[in-house]
């Protein structure tokens, strides 16, 4: 039998720069530490040099379709044990693991939500129709409470160029009074498009969504959002790993789902939350599926992204010199103000512009500035 002593993780190199995949990395890592082991990361698709390094248990995180039915094809092939962090082993067949949020609870929390005051014209903009994620939540929650007929007219898939997608939701915004939308990067920029459009966010319509990212809170309107404990997650997919260490001749596999809270902000005018309120077979050719995910290509996604994770790797100070520059301050006046040499102060910008893959300082107050319509909420 394989060393099991390292717990090996591969992931899709687009989710790698995410805040959530960096807080599960470290929750895991400090769960594996204190069981006196160690994390090996592979990073996208898995080559036949590596195929021999991987041991008997393998933790699968989530990612695009082309990259999850490769890597669980493959694992499965291979006769390996695999553990889905962050997704829902329900798509796969019930030999895998996993430690997920609950799609279904949480999308049936936003609908209901929206139904108890009142909001029932919803539209649902920007799901992919190759999204695994995406595709789940629509499948499994919003099909069962909506009628065939209305999801006709109220549906704008994300299928080719997002352009197409928002183009024509905003030419039949006025037949809807809210939207929910598949993720939070998403739901920015159709606020940004409904904002360009002369579509007021919350006076014409409500915007809801899913993920959590720091930037949601951020933009002006603030994205009402369904957020997740992803340290939780890293946690618990280490004790799952442990259980099926120890029983690793045994045919068991685990599910362990967490649930989502609700964060209101202005998109849906800060109302209270009511108390009452698929993928195909997969393939013998495995190599045949593996295509590349255009999600990540598209350059609005990238610069949220690369924004999101420059802010969840900034201090207090950080943060109070990104608003300095916002407010357009000297680096003499936040030398100043903050008790830092120039040359601290230097330091932690040239660190910031790197984290938000920006060199200077004039591209990253426009990349900011970009997104949250000019204000300064930092």
């Amino acid at each position: 039998m394989k060393n099991t002593e390292y717990i090996q993780v591969i992931s899709d190199i687009g989710y790698s720069t995410s805040s959530w995949y960096l807080t599960y990395i470290d929750a895991l890592s400090k769960a594996a530490n204190k069981g006196h082991r160690q994390i090996q990361l592979f990073s996208g698709r898995i080559n036949a040099s590596q195929e021999k390094f991987l041991g008997p248990i393998v933790i699968v995180m989530d990612g695009s379709k082309s990259f999850l039915n490769y890597t669980i094809s493959l694992l499965l092939k291979l006769d390996i044990k695999i553990i889905l962090a962050g997704i829902d082993a329900n798509l796969f067949g019930p030999q895998i693991s996993c430690i997920t949020r609950s799609r279904k609870q949480e999308t049936a929390m936003l609908i209901g939500y929206f139904f108890s005051h009142g909001y029932r014209d919803i539209a649902f903009v920007g799901f992919r129709k190759d999204g695994v994620n995406d595709m789940f939540r629509y499948n499994s929650e919003i099909k069962t409470s909506f009628s065939a007929e209305y999801l006709q007219k109220s549906s704008f898939f994300w299928m080719y160029d997002i352009d197409d997608c928002l183009n024509n939701f905003t030419e039949r915004a006025s037949q809807f009074n809210a939207v929910i939308c598949p993720n939070d990067a998403f739901s920015i920029i159709l606020l940004h498009r409904c904002i360009s459009n002369g579509i007021r966010v919350p006076d014409d319509i409500f915007i809801g969504s899913f993920g959590g990212l720091s930037i949601s809170g951020l933009v002006r309107p603030g994205i009402t959002s369904c957020l997740v404990d992803y340290e939780t997650i890293g946690l618990q997919t280490y004790n799952a790993w442990e259980i099926i260490n120890a029983n690793i001749d045994s045919n068991i596999s685990l599910r362990i789902e967490l649930p989502s809270r609700l964060a209101v902000r202005e998109s849906t005018a800060y109302l209270p939350i009511e108390a009452s309120s698929i993928l195909s077979p997969l393939p013998e050719n495995i190599e045949a599926i593996w295509t590349p995910d255009e999600y990540f290509e598209n350059e609005d996604i990238k610069n949220l992204f690369n924004i999101e994770k420059c802010l969840s790797m900034c201090d207090d100070s950080d943060l109070k010199i990104i608003r300095s520059i916002l407010d357009k301050q000297s680096y003499e006046t936040i030398s100043q103000q903050l008790f830092l040499s120039i040359s601290s102060v230097n330091y932690r910008l040239n660190k910031i512009f790197k984290n938000a893959h920006v060199t200077t300082k004039n591209e990253f107050v426009s990349l900011l500035l970009k997104y949250i319509e000019g204000h300064n909420p930092l």
